[in-house]
């Protein structure tokens, strides 16, 4: 049975991120100052959609995250709580909680992917979600700002990430619709519905 999953993390205060006011010429700027930014941001929530497509499946799953430095907690799930699955975890590994069934791996990506059949890339969604590359993986073959020093777009570990919208969360404006593609034929779109930041950002 394939089973749901969402990223519990509540959001609160967002809103269409307005305009920046960002000087024409200095995107590049901005973005180094940005990078400093979302890279202290290490305690959030959010709550959202997921839809995941292959050629030949399809999942549609809420998602709940919730992130304090390295320790993430994730619930996906299908509509109406069908089918929840949790994965915790740290750098120090991940277990993925399936109703009675606890299951441990060092690796959050094929470990969702061995016993959900889901394949999404939970380990760099954490970063992309903020609006950065994963700095783990260094193989960014692509990368492309906006006029306003906001990550576009990228190409990271055989994925291409594109940051279709963003709002303004704070004094922080993040990503809240994402399209990634993979290979073969995988498609993960997430839509985030509310974001909510420690108090100290």
């Amino acid at each position: 049975m394939k089973h749901l999953l969402i990223l519990s993390l509540l959001i609160s205060g967002c809103a269409v991120a307005p305009v920046p006011t960002t000087p024409p010429g200095s995107a590049q700027v901005t973005w180094e100052h940005r990078q400093v930014q979302l890279a202290e941001m290490q305690q959030w929530r959010l709550s959202g959609r997921l839809s995941i497509t292959t050629d030949i499946e399809a999942w549609h799953l809420d998602v709940n995250w919730q992130q304090q430095d390295d320790q993430y907690d994730i619930r996906l799930s299908g509509p109406l709580g069908a089918g929840q699955v949790r994965l915790s975890g740290s750098q120090a590994g991940v277990y993925l909680h399936d109703d009675d069934k606890v299951y441990f791996s060092q690796e959050a990506d094929s470990l969702l992917r061995e016993h959900t059949g889901v394949s999404m890339p939970v380990t760099s969604l954490m970063y992309w979600v903020r609006g950065l590359p994963n700095p783990h993986m260094p193989d960014v073959n692509v990368s492309q700002l906006d006029e306003y020093g906001r990550l576009a777009n990228l190409k990271q570990d055989g994925w291409v990430v594109e940051m279709k919208r963003y709002v303004k969360v704070n004094n922080l404006q993040l990503p809240n619709k994402l399209f990634i593609k993979g290979q073969p034929d995988i498609e993960v779109r997430m839509i985030v519905d509310d974001w909510q930041l420690s108090s100290s950002l």
